[in-house]
């Protein structure tokens, strides 16, 4: 007769263990990965990292493509703006590379914010180009977006703003 019941005590042990395990691995988890928000987040980022390579080389070609022969300041601009698609290429790379460490692509996003920063001063000296314009603005607004996944303020927009006026 206990038998019966043992039985059924063991199986109902076992289905209690079985349920709770995987809640217990998930708490286990967030504490021992500290960048869980990152883990969720990286879809945003992936997307983020995407549009600011699809913009960067968008603009990159038109400004080739609309300046055939460019004076000196219009040759750097180029350059710059040349400079920051490939490193857009990169990072995206990167990012998709190292989905769960935003150690590995900490670097490589400093790079990038470096070589936006670069662009916007060589576009500074220009006349306005609109679509250069909008497209920096565009990538601004994604690094902004990025950058508190890198412990970093979110400013860009207005650097860039305070550059272009």
């Amino acid at each position: 007769m206990y038998a019966k019941y043992a039985k059924t005590l063991i199986l109902a042990a076992g289905l209690t263990l079985l349920g709770s395990t995987p809640a217990a691995w998930a708490q286990y988890r967030s504490y021992d990965r500290p960048y869980s928000t990152y883990d969720q987040n990286y879809g945003q980022m992936a997307r983020a990292a995407h549009e600011i390579q699809e913009t960067a080389a968008t603009i990159s070609y038109q400004a080739f493509r609309n300046n055939r022969r460019p004076d000196d300041d219009e040759a750097q601009a180029l350059d710059r703006l040349r400079e920051l698609s490939s490193q857009a290429r990169h990072y995206q790379w990167e990012v998709g590379r190292f989905r769960q460490d935003p150690q590995q692509t900490m670097a490589d996003f400093q790079v990038l914010a470096n070589t936006f920063d670069a662009a916007a001063d060589a576009l500074a000296n220009l006349p306005s180009r609109p679509y250069v314009e909008r497209g920096m603005s565009r990538i601004a607004l994604y690094l902004d977006q990025l950058a508190p996944y890198y412990g970093q303020s979110g400013d860009f927009r207005i650097r860039f703003n305070d550059r272009v006026r």
